[in-house]
């Protein structure tokens, strides 16, 4: 007869960084940037800490620790195993702890911190209530010094992508935008991949592992910002403790420009695929170099705003044709100044020819002046109303702070907005989209339902 034993809660009075030793550093300096209200800690292991109280939602605290090369100073056979570096991170669990248990171990608080690898940057993103904010810094102490690698998980990972790539063969959406790189990048560009079968067998355990270990090896690399509210007497100790205490090794790196260009300056291709529901799904998109500026910023959402309010009284409306067409407009400031334009729709096949010509004429229409200040009107109205949103929301803080000290603009200032928008003409936004539009990377890629 076995006796019932007793059940033993093995994670009682565990922490997170039990076992660990942490020596604490020190704050050497302190900045006040009086124009946005922030202050700058220098710590004693070299890293920056841009901080700002902000208590618009009360009990909420954020963290954005980052720093420029990401996947860009990768070889291109260790890009399918970079894609997968995030995923393995929150998979595997962190220090001493697989996943579940890190869970049991951070019961009954509310703190976490992920990273994330993209193309130019990786970073640290985390965020907490007030009172949890030093459990926050220490699942981001333990993000650099403490990853961990979880085998299982990784099995896990590889055994989801493959499913993936199974359903993907059925997906007509994975299936377009699969065809859409191949016909701008070709069949087989190394930094442009399709996640089919031999992308999948290039990822490996020890490179996903290698890879992290090399991004996030030095964090006297990465700006520090922590908004929220949290006030400075607090805050302070807690740095010394969890983010001065890091080892560094004062080595600092920047992105590289990997942009790949398209095949030809202008694609113009239909592309015929088998579908269980036969529609025609139309993607058109304009690229062209444009500077980097608040105004340039507005202007281009602008030309979106606007065309989505024409594409909905003029194909969706007028012509029956569609449900509605997406329209994606952004201006990037890296690697490259460049400006995008993306429009997308379905449509009924014999429509297609007919809705891509008003497309185009809506287009042309703005390029001509043919701008109704109704329309301008609304959207300017509109983005008034985002900016005072925005002001309430502790996200603001921390979009402050990044733009100040790493893209040298000042966001509460008004003549990057409020003066902007109060100005902005019918003019402006032709002038604009004849500079954009003219000489640009352009394509129409059209998908048609295969006899």
């Amino acid at each position: 007869d076995k006796t019932l034993q007793p059940y033993v809660d093995t994670f009682s009075g565990k922490t997170l960084l039990s076992g660990i030793t942490i020596k604490p550093g020190k704050i050497i300096s302190e900045t006040e940037t009086k124009e946005i209200g922030a202050t700058t800690f220098v710590l004693n292991n070299g890293i920056n800490v841009h901080y700002k109280y902000y208590d618009k939602e009360v009990n909420s605290v954020q963290l954005l620790a980052i720093s420029y090369g990401g996947t860009s100073l990768l070889n291109d056979k260790d890009l399918p195993s970079a894609g997968q570096v995030q995923s393995l991170a929150q998979m595997s669990g962190i220090g001493d702890y697989k996943a579940t248990d890190l869970m049991k171990v951070l019961a009954g608080k509310t703190a976490s911190a992920g990273i994330m690898l993209s193309g130019l940057s990786e970073s640290v993103i985390g965020s907490s209530t007030t009172k949890d904010v030093e459990t926050m810094l220490q699942l981001n102490y333990l993000r650099f010094v403490e990853p961990r690698f979880d085998k299982d998980s990784y099995e896990v990972l590889i055994h989801n992508a493959k499913n993936m790539q199974e359903v993907s063969k059925k997906n007509i959406q994975i299936r377009m935008m699969d065809s859409v790189a191949v016909a701008l990048y070709g069949k087989n560009n190394p930094k442009k991949r399709v996640q089919d079968e031999s992308y999948i067998n290039d990822i490996s355990f020890e490179r996903i592992k290698d890879i992290y270990l090399d991004r996030f090896n030095d964090a006297s690399d990465f700006e520090f910002f922590i908004t929220g509210d949290i006030k400075k007497e607090d805050l302070k100790p807690l740095l010394e403790k969890y983010i001065a205490s890091i080892p560094t090794k004062n080595i600092k790196e920047n992105w590289k420009d990997n942009s790949v260009n398209w095949l030809q300056k202008n694609i113009d291709k239909d592309i015929y695929l088998k579908m269980e529901n036969p529609k025609t799904s139309v993607n058109i998109s304009y690229e062209n170099e444009v500077k980097w500026s608040s105004k340039n910023q507005y202007l281009i959402n602008t030309l979106k705003d606007i065309l989505k309010l024409r594409f909905t009284e003029t194909l969706r409306e007028k012509e029956g044709g569609t449900y509605g067409a997406s329209v994606y407009g952004m201006l990037n400031k890296r690697p490259k100044n460049e400006a995008r334009l993306m429009i997308m729709f379905d449509c009924n096949p014999e429509k297609a020819e007919k809705l891509i010509s008003i497309v185009h004429r809506e287009i042309d229409k703005i390029k001509n002046g043919e701008i109704s200040q109704t329309d301008l009107d609304k959207t300017i109205t509109n983005y008034k109303k985002q900016l005072a949103e925005r002001v309430e929301k502790n996200e603001y803080a921390q979009k402050l702070l990044y733009n100040y000290f790493v893209e040298g603009k000042n966001i509460s200032d008004s003549k990057n907005n409020i003066e902007i928008l109060n100005t902005l003409t019918k003019k402006d936004l032709q002038d604009f989209t004849n500079e954009f539009i003219e000489d640009a990377r352009s394509y129409e890629i059209v998908f048609k339902p295969k006899e």
